[in-house]
């Protein structure tokens, strides 16, 4: 028992800094994609006449979770699973021997399993607290929908924005300019969705 955790701890340590790095971007990706697909669902939605919040919420929270368990656990666990299979088959091919059932398969595994967790994470977190404000609404502590909806565009605004500032401080150049660049990305999605709209 000891010794199994104790391997289990040291699979876990294998998560290295380019694991860190992939599954970073992973969960800003996946974040961006599901922001901006709940984005133009409400102003499409909002702009079609639709004045029922829980419609809206239930929309977004289809998307997210659609997108979420999906595209971003299930998708990259696999691509993942798949990247670190050719990576071990690779050392094998080198050490010239089987590493199932090894730290370092264990640690392969487990590394898959962070980064698929991080990039289902953005999709699905990031989208429920974008939409904040219509939960309010349905809660009556925000009581026009009108205000609330515009409330989510610039939350949902915002969110693109420290997005892209956390990715370039990560960059090492001027956060303000990557988070600007990001809330130009939701700003013209929606002025599309607006556009198709009417």
């Amino acid at each position: 028992m000891a010794k199994r955790i104790s391997n289990l701890a040291l699979a876990f340590s294998m998560i290295d800094e380019k694991t860190k790095s992939v599954a970073r971007r992973m969960f800003a990706t996946n974040a961006v994609d599901a922001l901006l697909a709940v984005l133009g669902a409400t102003v499409a939605q909002y702009l079609a006449g639709v004045r029922n919040p829980s419609i809206m919420v239930s929309s977004a929270l289809g998307i997210s979770f659609v997108m979420g368990i999906f595209s971003g656990v299930v998708a990259t666990l696999l691509v993942e699973s798949a990247e670190q299979q050719a990576e071990i088959k690779h050392v094998e091919q080198v050490m010239a021997t089987k590493l199932s059932n090894t730290v370092l398969h264990r640690g392969s595994l487990i590394a898959s399993i962070y980064v698929a967790l991080w990039s289902g994470l953005g999709m699905i977190v990031m989208p429920i607290i974008g939409i904040a404000p219509l939960l309010l609404n349905m809660a009556s502590i925000i009581e026009s929908l009108d205000n609330a909806v515009w409330i989510t565009i610039c939350t949902i605004d915002l969110q693109l924005f420290c997005l892209g500032a956390w990715l370039g401080n990560l960059a090492g150049g001027r956060w303000y300019t990557w988070g600007l660049k990001f809330l130009g990305i939701g700003l013209v999605v929606t002025l599309i969705a607006g556009l198709l709209m009417r």
